[in-house]
């Protein structure tokens, strides 16, 4: 029975973690992204260790272990579709950017050698 507790204990906090990730992204907290993963890869070491301990699983408790491994993955997966998602957002965003600012320089450039090249302009000012 203390494997099973072991496995369950260790897979709930691998939820957690994920899950506070999930708000992490959500808040574009990023260090704080970054803690929970530092504690994921440590919590990775403790399920190996616990799993080469359990051995194999059999019946019930094979079945519960896989749905929550499941459930994991889908988790995962839609942290990792956030972050992406964000990701795609920021670059869009910096695109832009660099659009608005090569215009500007465009802009100011033209204003910079149409002052110099045509002083009529100059009295309009």
């Amino acid at each position: 029975m203390v494997a099973a507790e072991s496995w369950t204990v260790l897979y709930a906090e691998w939820r957690r973690l994920t899950e506070a990730e999930a708000e992490a992204i959500e808040k574009d907290a990023w260090e704080l992204l970054s803690v929970h993963q530092q504690a994921k890869s440590e919590l990775r070491d403790a399920i190996v260790d616990a799993e080469e301990a359990r051995g194999p699983c059999e019946g019930d408790e094979e079945v519960r272990r896989r749905q929550v491994i499941a459930e994991l993955i889908c988790l995962e997966t839609r942290n990792h579709e956030a972050i992406t998602r964000r990701r795609c957002a920021a670059q869009s965003q910096q695109a832009d950017l660099e659009r608005r600012r090569m215009d500007l320089r465009r802009i100011q450039r033209a204003h910079a050698h149409g002052t110099h090249r045509d002083p009529v302009w100059q009295q309009y000012s």
